[in-house]
Order: structure tokens, then sequence, then C-alpha cells
């Protein structure tokens, strides 16, 4: 379970960590465009959350693997077809920092070089 999960009040009951119910999720509504660029959380029906930014021009850009990426696809679009059945989070707190794994013992390569024919 990460983190998210854990403090998440939506995915703690879904996970059945809480004694209360899982709440209803709404279908998410377009909102209109700030006027400044606003972070939302988009919680998704498998247990993972991804952080989105709306800008005031109406685009929606979010990070993957330390790249900022920004989708060709409307508010509209997406929560009609790529958020259905998820929920959304208006100015969450940021993610907490999970520490990066220690790296592993670095193998050493087993197999001879592959003869070339000359």
């Amino acid at each position: 379970m990460t983190p998210h999960e854990k403090r998440c009040p939506h995915c703690r009951a879904k996970a059945g960590l809480d004694a209360g119910t899982v709440p209803v999720v709404d279908p998410i509504t377009v909102p209109e465009l700030p006027e400044a660029p606003r972070v939302f959380r988009i919680h998704y029906p498998a247990g993972h959350a991804r952080d989105y930014i709306l800008h005031p021009d109406g685009r929606l850009t979010f990070a993957i693997a330390g790249q900022v990426l920004t989708t060709s696809l409307s508010f509209a679009d997406m929560a009609g077809m790529s958020w259905e059945g998820a929920h959304i989070e208006w100015d969450p707190e940021p993610f907490a920092d999970e520490p990066n794994p220690e790296p592993g013992p670095v193998a050493e390569a087993v197999q001879d070089s592959i003869p070339l024919a000359a």
C-alpha cells in the first residue's frame, strides 16, 4: 500500500481499512478555467493517483518519470474517458516523498563475449 493509499480517506475505505463505507464517486464535472494554474489529483479506481495541473488556457499537464507532459485532450474529454469511475481532489497536499530504495548489488556479466565473424 502506498503512502497515498494510507492517507486518502476514499482509498482507505475502498481497501476496507476504515469502518466507514466507500464514499459515492460522483462524475467529475468540468470546472471554470482558473485564473492561475491549479493542481488537482485524480484517484483512479485501481488505487493509484496522479497529479495534474489545469492551466488558465485549458491545458492539462502532468509529470511522469520527471518529465512534464501535456495531454492533447481537454478536461471534459479526460473526465468522460480516462477518469471514469475516478474521483477528484482539488488543491491536494503534495505527495509524501517516498525514500528511494538502496540500489542492489551490481550483477557481473556471466556471458562470454559473442564471437563475431571476421
